[in-house]
């Protein structure tokens, strides 16, 4: 069925790619944005904001990143022996712990000689990936964070029990956030998510040497900065 296999791999694309835009697939304004590469990663946190997506929006974003993946999939001019009309195609998605369904709606018409048929019916199809599970923890990260800004703690992140977190902070404030879990999709491929959180920077101290800075703070290129050991970190 030509119809059920491009939805079976509209839906995989666009499950196994939506997390590496923090779940949304038309990223909101409040993003990230590397200067050299150009990826954008979305804030989930802002200045003690929370900016997280909802689940139910993420379903959302899925059905639209499906639709547009389908619709350049789908060839029914191929099948030119019938004449075909088709209606509007409609997605939704259910995010579960480990799998997402996809439900498309796509009523189609065959006409073959004198005889007529509808084909009304859904397709369905789902996804073996944990995004609900990695989305969870997401925002698990996040609560915390709210909760108490100041701290940072590693054994939350291993807690998780996840294949990899890297946490890679940027100047700016900003702390890019790489969650991975590899036992998705069969283990053929990891699942990747990712976002960003901001904390609101103190007013900056200028400086010629370390012993200028207060404790835990070094001299660099002039100017007060706070001395963080961050790591990559691997839980297997």
């Amino acid at each position: 069925d030509h119809v059920q296999e491009c939805v079976d791999a509209s839906a995989y694309e666009a499950v196994a790619n939506i997390g590496n835009y923090g779940g949304y697939y038309v990223l909101p304004g409040s993003s990230y944005t590397d200067s050299n590469s150009g990826v954008n990663i979305p804030y989930y946190m802002y200045d003690g904001n929370n900016l997280m997506i909802s689940k139910s929006f993420m379903e959302a974003q899925i059905g639209v990143y499906t639709e547009y993946v389908l619709t350049s999939c789908l060839n029914l001019e191929q099948f030119a022996e019938y004449t075909i009309s088709t209606g509007a195609i409609d997605v939704s998605s259910i995010v579960n712990n480990n799998s997402v369904d996809i439900i498309v709606n796509y009523p189609i018409t065959v006409v073959a000689g004198e005889n007529s048929y509808n084909l009304g019916e859904d397709y369905l199809t789902s996804v073996d990936a944990n995004l609900g599970w990695v989305y969870d923890i997401a925002r698990s990260i996040v609560d915390a964070h709210l909760d108490t800004p100041d701290e940072f703690s590693y054994t939350l992140l291993e807690s998780f029990g996840l294949s990899s977190i890297v946490v890679t902070p940027i100047d700016d404030g900003s702390l890019i956030y790489v969650l991975t879990d590899r036992t998705s999709f069969n283990g053929e491929q990891p699942l990747t998510y990712m976002f960003a959180e901001h904390y609101i920077l103190g007013e900056a101290v200028e400086c010629v040497e370390d012993l200028d800075c207060d404790e835990n703070y070094n001299c660099i290129n002039g100017v007060c900065k706070e001395v963080k050991e961050w790591k990559r970190l691997y839980y297997f």
